[in-house]
Parts: structure tokens; C-alpha cells; sequence
């Protein structure tokens, strides 16, 4: 579904990945490990279209879309949830909601019901300002707003950075559920193992801006294998 072959990116003269390649096939969890400052973010960023990628390309199901606008990503199925969340917090949560709806190319204009069954908190609190929420709350409803566009595909960045452990709970449950139910194809950056452990079919290990080792699901169970891979 999508495939990224001999990426480079950086910001300027900086260059922070290098020769990046892998691929994700539809119905995939697949998570992005690897410490702080090693590429992970950038190459979410690149495969968004933030980030204009300097050499390789990117497939989206078999498409050339390197250099495509975020918009038109978004358009084409892709939903991207940035560290830090990026909700509107002076925008009510169903305003919040309804933004997301935006990026739907079937033209909807409305909250799906779904949406609101599988979020039963921003039902309860509607009409509440989203920056009134907590960290995890915010984390909740930017993946219910991603939702709205009804993506195949959806980008994450340690969506667990600074979530209290049961939100954190939770959040794995919900990707659990995007993928078995949904056949939402996930790629998750994340820190957390446990997460990680919780929502992978399968792991990519990066250091120093490549991709450096993979991990099974059951790898992912054994510490000193993980370990090893993230040479901790």
C-alpha cells in the first residue's frame, strides 16, 4: 500500500535520512521504533508531504506521490496525526470533528454515527472547547478527527508522549481496533514498547536516519531482542 524507496530529507544543508526504504501493505500495524533525534519524525513528515523529500520516491498504492501537497495526500486516503496532537483548542469538539470531515473526497457533511459509538466521550462533551481537555483527551480526539476523513491509511507520532498510562491503554485498544475492524492500515512512531508491543504486526528499527533491523510481533515480546535491535 505504501513503499518508500531510497529516501533522502533533511531541513537545508542538514541531512537526516539516508537512503530510507521500506514498504507497508494494507491491514498493517506496522511501528516505527527508535530513540530521540534519529529520523523518525522527519520521514513521517516526508511521507506527508511536510517535508519535501531530496532524492528516492514514495508509492501510494503503486502511485508516485512524492512532492504531493498534504492536501492532496489527504484526499488520496492518507490521515496524519502530528506529535503534540494539533487539535484546535479553541474550536469545540465538534468543530474539531467537523474539520476533519474535510478531507473526505465523498463530499459528507456530517459527524458519521460510528465516530460517536466508538468515542463516547467527545459525544458526552460536544459542545466543550478542546483545549479545556486533558493531554490523553486531546490525544482521543485527534484520532477521532482523523477518522472523520476516513482514511486507509494513517500516520501516528508517538501519539503516548506525555499520556497518562490507562489513556495510553486505551489508545492501543483503539489500534487494535482500527486494524481488525476497520482494515485501517496504521505506520505508528512510538517510544513506548508497550504500545508498541500492544498494536504491532510488525517493527522497523531506525538509527541515524535508516532503517537499521526489523522485528516480528513475536520479537517485539522478547526485551533483550529489542534491546539489542535499539542498541540500548
Amino acid at each position: 500500500m505504501l513503499a518508500a524507496r531510497d529516501l533522502k530529507a533533511g531541513y537545508g544543508h542538514v541531512p537526516v535520512l539516508h537512503d530510507v526504504s521500506f514498504s507497508l501493505t494494507k491491514g498493517e500495524t506496522l511501528v516505527l521504533l527508535g530513540r530521540n533525534g534519529v529520523g523518525k519524525t522527519t520521514l513521517l513528515k516526508s511521507l506527508i508531504g511536510i517535508t519535501t523529500p531530496t532524492s528516492g520516491e514514495i508509492l501510494l498504492n503503486d502511485e508516485n506521490v512524492t512532492g504531493w501537497a498534504p492536501h492532496k495526500l489527504a484526499y488520496a486516503g492518507v490521515a496524519y496525526v502530528p506529535q503534540g496532537r494539533g487539535i484546535f483548542g479553541k474550536l469545540t469538539v465538534e468543530e474539531n470533528l467537523l474539520v476533519g470531515l474535510r478531507s473526505r473526497n465523498d463530499g459528507r457533511k456530517t459527524i458519521p454515527d460510528e465516530i460517536w459509538d466508538m468515542f463516547p466521550i467527545l459525544r458526552e462533551r460536544i459542545d466543550q472547547l478542546a483545549g479545556t481537555f486533558s493531554g490523553g483527551q486531546q490525544q482521543i480526539l485527534a484520532l477521532a478527527r482523523a477518522l472523520c476523513g476516513a482514511p486507509e491509511l494513517m500516520l501516528l507520532d508517538e501519539p503516548s508522549e506525555g499520556i497518562q498510562p490507562s489513556i495510553v491503554q486505551q489508545i492501543g485498544d483503539l489500534l487494535k481496533t482500527f486494524n481488525q475492524d476497520l482494515n485501517l492500515t496504521v505506520l505508528l512512531v512510538e517510544q513506548n514498547l508497550e504500545l508498541a508491543k500492544r498494536s504491532a504486526t510488525r517493527c522497523l528499527v531506525m538509527e541515524k536516519g535508516r532503517i537499521s533491523g526489523q522485528l516480528s510481533k513475536e520479537d517485539l515480546q522478547d526485551e533483550d531482542k529489542v534491546f539489542k535491535a535499539l542498541a540500548l
